[in-house]
């Protein structure tokens, strides 16, 4: 099969992004080759695919990246080459190089397959084999080899090796590995890099007269420019046989820009993006997937064409809709237009309006870093709006025109574009075409069906009593009582109890959230060893079923009102842990009726002051068994790192001064762990 033009380049990522190397034009490329891969998506599944199994999948892993699971193990169908081939370097000195390069594309549009070849744009090292004057100048090395007889081969290639005459002609039988490791030297570990790369549509004398002009006047003597010929094998498999294309392309050039110092960065880098853009209208618009580095989405939907790339976001929405493999030239899975980039995002021009927006340790950019805050009201309330006129639902389905949108959502249709608009410059929402409207990742977790939905969420945070609640915030803060008895004249519980539309949607909002957490408690904390397992306060959530599903020895019991409790027993009867999951409604300011080894408390003491937060606790621990624990959660996950979950949970404090039942929590936690009393036993 095909490998790479250097020995060290790994397997999975060059199949993965298609594999170009020296034997394409006689072999095709790598994933032309491969017979069937097991993989790993995001969903924990191992699978295997092939032409008969998971076809689809086993299409897009070719030439799609690392975009679809962790790739486990590759079959290939592999190929007899040598033992012995012919190839090895050719040098010529730079007074006729664009008639070299011009000779070169002559000879490869006639070549046979098995001739494999590239034009390497170096400077001379110093070494014995280079004459003298030519040792630290530019030069071009062909690298040249013929997989078929040597003698054959001798003739084939003698045109290539008597142009000239070369500085040296270092061609002999040499074994495939050898050929492999002659750009090696070239590659020194250590350096500086940004490269570039670009399939051309046709390689006319103009754009020689570019590639001679900038390989001649390279900045640095550890840069390489490549040039190489396509065709052959690579070119006779059908362009919709996977997801790689470009396979009419001639030619491949890459600019492989590299430099010892990093404060010479920034010529190096002018110098390269200089020279892409003057060889850009030769393209074909697309480029190697493998060399494509942070160059903008467009760069990646180019690498594919618009048909393929939209065959290859569906296979990303099946197989990865939450984007857990975003690691890589990413096909995010919601559309072309999920990943807004602009047409030069390299990471050494930081954007300006976020430096403005960054604080020093003089202050001086403060002003807008609180005005960024300030301005984090109409980032809400415009998510909260988007969430309960339900947008995200009437885009599961695909893009829609915003005409339909606003039909289907009874809304007027220029206002909900500038909505829709702003969202879309923090990522939520993301325009298609002239006139319509797609998901992004931020927005697709605001739709019902989303399984990671915070829809709900947004919904309740959204509503109008909360909104007036917080309104109220001064006047808690005076006052010290809190602002939801103020505006609304009643407490949270007997609020909810009276308006059952609300009261669902706080329920629905509380399960969203503890779907959301429990993957990450369960990773942080131990509860296989937990034995009897008392959820206090859990009514509304799923985390206590969740920890018996993923460990099979304890055994669990729901302790709520008589309210919640009944409601959670109706949704439990005819689960599969019916046996190991019992519930008891209870007044946990009251001793509990059941005994346990370890008792959590989700997000239910931040609700209340401190003194009957104390007395909830009190209950807890006398209900305890002997050597038994306790494990309490106020916002988030104890997983998240210690300045952010301490932000969380003091946020959460500010909140119970506002809305719900008591005046103040004083947060005793630890701040490194956000979690206090006895705890279950973390993870190593």
């Amino acid at each position: 099969m095909t490998g790479g033009r250097i020995r060290g380049t790994g397997v999975a990522g060059l199949t993965l992004g298609s594999g170009s190397g020296w034997l394409e034009r006689k072999l095709g490329l790598t994933c032309d080759s491969l017979l069937s891969v097991e993989i790993v998506t995001a969903d924990g599944t191992l699978r295997t695919a092939s032409a008969e199994r998971n076809p689809e999948l086993f299409w897009g892993v070719r030439g799609g990246g690392g975009n679809f699971g962790v790739v486990t193990a590759f079959e290939f169908e592999l190929h007899p080459v040598g033992p012995e081939i012919l190839g090895g370097l050719v040098m010529y000195p730079p007074f006729r190089l664009a008639e070299l390069v011009r000779h070169f594309r002559d000879f490869m549009a006639t070549a046979p397959d098995e001739v494999g070849a590239g034009l390497a744009f170096i400077s001379a090292p110093d070494e014995p084999f280079v004459p003298e004057f030519a040792r630290g100048r530019p030069v071009v090395g062909a690298v040249l080899s013929y997989f078929g007889p040597v003698a054959e081969g001798e003739e084939v290639l003698r045109p290539l090796r008597e142009f000239g005459p070369p500085v040296n002609d270092m061609v002999a039988p040499i074994s495939y590995t050898d050929l492999q490791g002659l750009l090696e030297p070239g590659n020194q570990e250590g350096m500086q890099n940004y490269w570039k790369a670009e399939f051309l549509a046709e390689l006319p004398d103009e754009a020689i007269e570019h590639i001679v002009r900038f390989t001649q006047t390279v900045p640095s003597r550890f840069t390489q420019t490549i040039l190489m010929p396509l065709g052959g094998a690579l070119a006779r498999v059908d362009n919709d046989a996977m997801a790689f294309g470009q396979r009419d392309a001639p030619f491949n050039l890459h600019i492989l820009s590299m430099w010892e110092d990093p404060a010479d960065s920034a010529r190096q880098i002018s110098w390269t993006r200089e020279f892409h853009r003057a060889i850009e209208p030769y393209s074909s618009g697309g480029a190697y997937l493998n060399f494509i580095g942070r160059e903008g989405g467009h760069r990646i939907r180019n690498a594919f064409g618009p048909e393929k790339y939209d065959r290859l976001v569906e296979l990303k929405r099946r197989y990865d809709p939450e984007n857990v493999f975003a690691g890589n030239q990413n096909i995010p899975p919601y559309g072309a237009d999920a990943e807004k980039e602009s047409e030069q995002p390299d990471a050494e021009r930081p954007d300006a309006a976020q430096a403005d927006a960054r604080p020093d340790a003089e202050g001086r950019f403060a002003p807008f870093a609180v005005l960024e805050l300030l301005n984090g009201m109409w980032v809400a309330r415009a998510l909260q709006v988007a969430a309960r006129l339900g947008i995200a639902d009437l885009l599961d389905d695909g893009p829609r025109p915003l005409a339909e949108l606003a039909d289907r959502a009874g809304c007027d249709r220029a206002a909900l574009g500038r909505l829709l608009d702003a969202l879309g410059t923090v990522g939520v929402f993301a325009r298609t075409g002239t006139d319509g409207f797609g998901h992004t990742p931020m927005s697709a977790v605001l739709a019902t069906g989303h399984p990671r939905s915070v829809g709900a969420v947004a919904r309740l945070f959204g509503a109008d009593w909360q909104w007036g609640a917080w309104s109220g915030l001064e006047h808690s803060i005076r006052r010290g009582d809190p602002a939801l008895d103020h505006v609304l004249g009643i407490g949270l519980q007997a609020f909810l109890d009276g308006s059952p539309a609300e009261g669902r949607l706080f329920d629905e909002a509380m399960t969203g959230l503890s779907r959301l957490l429990n993957r990450t408690i369960l990773n942080a904390y131990d509860f296989s060893e937990a034995g009897r397992i008392a959820d206090v306060g859990g009514g509304h959530g799923t985390l206590l079923p969740d920890i018996l599903a993923a460990v099979p020895k304890p055994t669990g019991v729901l302790l709520d009102k008589p309210a919640a409790a009944a409601k959670y027993r109706d949704a439990l009867r005819g689960s599969d842990l019916a046996d190991r999951l019992d519930v008891v409604g209870c007044d946990y300011f009251e001793p509990l009726p059941e005994k346990a080894d370890t008792i959590v408390l989700n997000r239910v003491l931040h609700d209340w002051d401190d003194g009957p937060a104390s007395v909830i606790l009190r209950t807890c621990r006398d209900a305890l068994r002997p050597g038994g624990g306790s494990s309490r959660s106020s916002s988030s996950s104890p997983a998240t790192n210690a300045p952010r979950s301490w932000t969380c949970r003091c946020w959460c404090s500010a909140a119970a001064v506002n809305v719900p039942r008591g005046k103040r929590t004083t947060c005793s936690r630890d701040p490194a762990s956000g979690w206090c009393g006895r705890s279950a036993r973390p993870r190593p």
